[in-house]
C-alpha cells in the first residue's frame, strides 16, 4: 500500500494539505526551450482506482499563470489527461493549473511548473 500512495502522489499529486494552505502540490517541474511544442502527460489511474467504480475522465481543462506560456490542447484518455504547451521566455517559470472532471462528476485539481531555458 506504501508503494502505491508513493506512486499516487508523485504521478497525481497529494491531497489538499495545510501545509500546501489547502492548495494542490505541484506535480513536478518540466523543462523545455521557447520554441519547443510538447506533451505533459498526467496520470490520475491510481486516484481513480481508490473509488473502485471504474470511473474514468470525462473533461479536462488547463490555465497557465501566464500569457508568455500557451496551452495548445487538452486531451483525455481514459484515466490520463495530455496536455500541450508552447512558448514562454527565455529564463521563465510558469505554473499551469490542471482540473479534471470525471464521468462521475468528481473534481480533482493538479498544478506542475514548466521552466523554459534557451540552451
Amino acid at each position: 500500500a506504501d508503494d502505491r500512495l508513493c506512486r499516487w502522489r508523485r504521478l497525481v499529486g497529494p491531497r489538499r494539505s495545510r501545509r500546501t494552505g489547502g492548495r494542490p502540490a505541484l506535480l513536478g517541474t518540466y523543462r523545455k526551450q521557447p520554441a519547443d511544442e510538447r506533451d505533459i502527460p498526467i496520470n490520475f489511474t491510481d486516484y481513480l482506482a481508490e473509488f473502485g467504480d471504474g470511473d474514468t475522465i470525462a473533461s479536462a481543462t488547463a490555465v497557465s499563470d501566464s500569457t508568455d506560456l500557451t496551452i495548445d490542447s487538452v486531451s483525455t484518455f481514459d484515466a490520463s489527461v495530455v496536455v500541450w504547451v508552447r512558448g514562454g521566455t527565455n529564463g521563465g517559470s510558469y505554473k499551469v493549473t490542471v482540473t479534471a472532471t470525471t464521468v462521475a462528476d468528481r473534481v480533482k485539481q493538479v498544478e506542475f511548473r514548466v521552466k523554459v531555458k534557451d540552451y
